[in-house]
């Protein structure tokens, strides 16, 4: 394989494109040099087009696939060729595992779920099964075709896994089941080999995708070739072999956030990783586009976390750009080659984890990816940890035994299953003094149990009872506040053992019922202790586990109730103490890198001002940030520079309590400060 060239790359631009079959004049306007001239002008250094939708059409004049009704072009060829002449890099958009026209034609490839039931969005566009003939009669002939006719740079896949979210039950999947396993295929989650099939189904799921990085690779070595969210916190799994890099597209309603979440797991997987976030304001129907401050401040956060700019656009459908948009992309764009050079050759390192397990992931529940409610328990975990100033890394279960060294904390937001070896490796870092924070579920249906080093309950300091029947309750803790703090979950009971209850369950009385809807639907006050534990800690060896008997990370991603954050944050600094880097600002978002020679630390003011109701953020300006505070637990450096700035330097002030103190004047929106020594 020769240089992947993403690592270097910073500007690219997706062109989404799925074409209804009815629209007519598809391509009909499009125009080589306008093209170009808009990618010259964006400073784009590579592009992604469709060579095939998830309605199943191709957009160049295929003579073994089915190409768009009314395509009137060789639409594809003519974009990279196009792309090509001005030294930009091309990738092949490829709908994996969804196409509606090979549904439609061979109904028994369709994935037939075990429940029977399909999500919304996959009703529309329908995934097929990859243990069906669709891999040899479609899928190959296009790729082979594809890569015969055009000169391109590789294949971005989508649709890949995340549309599967059961088991599939269809014919093929029955005769291979039992062909490989000895077993017939359960039909019911309640089948005694249900787990076996769905260990059976990703597997089956992951050796179709490493084909599909294979194949294109045994024609041109140097293709980069990936798979859309394949190796994030949406699928934590180790990245395939040959993999190129990782790429994710984020949430229209918190891409904030999402972007910093994606990049903090990605930073831990070993790849160069993009981020794409489309200028569109709502969903991917829509066409709107965001203000340029707020594509700015996306692009802010997925620059400091590690990543490469991947905006997106959607052309007319007759292959015309809109002027707006690509001004725009042209402002974002020149923003990140002022500040690139800084971005390079830098390792992203923390002293605080949160951990997405692959097995708590794709077991957790009946659901195969994305149970409902799961990542809403890692996104509570990552929100809390940067909205109080501090930086984290987000890792799958192996890098995080393998990095388990470094840390300080780990976070564990109910993580039910893993394997022993993970559990043994948390164990023996609690023991050497590390600290880990988790929720009740966490643990508690291991895989390899008479492998652990320690029994859980030894572990944790109690056993677990039972859940409560009560669907909500309050955590008091007079240490911190003296108003108990609203946790939307359901706590369980657990007796300590050799633990200590640090809070206790407070409740109300209130009746649970549709007749007293205003009271208790909308959450009665806390009326009485339980005096049942809603936070134990436990002395293991050197360190120590803290462990919440209620799920309060989902419940602050769902409710944003300040007071969990400030519990949390209350906590680390009691038990962990300061970390290796803290803001002194909630709305400031710090990431840390170790470079050749020293660090480097990433700023970025998320704050927004105004908001659409209902519907999603938007950023039109963004306030100054006065007077920040960057506490850093390191030794003091020789020199501490603000990076592209004539008059950089910046004052340090040591500390007796930890390394030293930092104050920059003003962050305007995104600023880049390198330590040397």
């Amino acid at each position: 394989m020769g240089k992947n060239w993403h690592q270097d790359f910073f500007r690219m631009v997706h062109f989404d494109f799925h074409i209804p079959p009815s629209v007519k004049n598809v391509g009909a306007r499009f125009d080589k040099h306008v093209f170009q001239n808009y990618l010259r002008k964006a400073e784009v250094q590579a592009i992604i087009i469709f060579g095939k939708d998830h309605n199943g059409q191709l957009y160049h004049l295929s003579e073994v696939g089915h190409r768009h009704t009314h395509l009137t072009r060789d639409l594809f060829g003519e974009m990279a060729v196009a792309a090509r002449e001005i030294k930009i890099k091309v990738l092949c958009y490829y709908s994996l595992g969804i196409d509606n026209f090979v549904v439609n034609q061979h109904p028994d490839w369709a994935f037939q779920p075990i429940d029977g039931s399909l999500a919304e969005m996959l009703q529309v566009y329908r995934p097929v099964c990859y243990n069906s003939p669709y891999g040899e009669k479609v899928f190959k002939p296009h790729i082979m075709e594809i890569t015969r006719r055009y000169e391109i740079d590789g294949f971005w896949y989508d649709g890949s896994a995340w549309c599967f979210s059961l088991p599939c039950v269809c014919r093929f999947c029955r005769e291979k089941f039992t062909r490989e396993t000895g077993c017939d295929l359960p039909t019911s989650f309640r089948d005694k080999d249900y787990p076996l099939l769905k260990d059976w189904y990703l597997k089956s799921i992951k050796q179709f995708l490493q084909c599909a990085v294979d194949l294109p690779l045994k024609v041109n070595k140097d293709y980069l070739v990936t798979h859309n969210w394949y190796s994030s916190y949406h699928e934590p799994a180790l990245p395939l072999a040959r993999m190129s890099h990782l790429s994710g597209d984020i949430s229209f309603s918190y891409p904030v956030l999402e972007a910093s979440l994606a990049g903090r797991f990605f930073a831990t997987q070993g790849l160069s990783y993009d981020i794409l976030y489309p200028r569109m304001q709502n969903s991917w129907i829509d066409d709107t586009v965001r203000p340029t401050a707020q594509l700015k401040q996306e692009c802010a956060v997925i620059l400091a976390t590690g990543a490469k700019s991947f905006l997106a656009d959607k052309p007319y459908p007759d292959g015309r750009l809109d002027p707006t948009v690509w001004r725009s992309f042209r402002e974002v764009n020149l923003f990140i080659k002022k500040r690139e050079r800084y971005c390079r050759s830098q390792k992203a390192i923390s002293d605080i984890a949160i951990l997405q397990s692959e097995w708590n992931m794709f077991a957790w529940s009946d659901r195969l990816f994305n149970p409902p409610g799961y990542i809403d328990k890692i996104r509570g975990a990552h929100k809390i940890v940067v909205e109080s100033g501090r930086h984290c890394l987000i890792y799958e279960e192996a890098l995080l035994a393998r990095n388990i060294d470094n840390l300080r904390l780990v976070i564990l937001p109910d993580q039910e299953i893993m394997e022993a070896r993970t559990y043994n490796a948390i164990y023996h870092f609690v023991q050497e003094g590390g600290t880990a924070i988790l929720t009740n579920n966490t643990f508690w249906k291991m895989k390899n149990s008479k492998d652990l080093a320690c029994p859980v309950k030894d572990f944790l300091g109690f056993e677990k009872i039972k859940e409560l029947d009560y669907p909500y309750g309050y955590i008091s803790d007079p240490a911190f506040s003296v108003t108990p703090i609203f946790v939307d979950r359901r706590f369980s009971e657990v007796r300590p053992t050799t633990g200590k209850v640090l809070a206790t369950i407070y409740r109300s009385d209130a009746p649970v019922g549709r007749e007293d809807y205003f009271f208790s639907v909308w959450k009665s006050p806390p009326e009485r202790d339980t005096y049942l534990p809603a936070v134990v800690w436990n002395k293991v060896g050197k360190g120590r586990v803290i462990t919440f008997t209620a799920d309060i990370f989902s419940a602050y991603w769902e409710y944003n109730n300040p007071a969990i954050k400030n519990y949390v944050s209350y906590l680390i600094e009691k038990y962990v103490g300061r970390t290796l880097i803290e803001v002194s600002d909630p709305g400031v978002e710090v990431a840390l890198f170790q470079i050749k020679g020293g660090y480097r630390v990433h700023l970025v003011n998320t704050y927004g001002s105004n908001r659409i109701s209902p519907g999603n953020q938007v950023v039109e300006r963004i306030p100054l940030v006065k007077g920040l505070k960057i506490r850093v637990s390191l030794p003091h450096p020789k020199e501490v520079r603000l990076l592209g700035k004539r008059n950089g330097r910046l004052k340090v002030q040591d500390t007796k309590q930890f390394g030293f103190v930092i104050t920059l004047p003003e962050l305007e929106l995104y600023e880049i400060m390198e330590l040397s020594y």
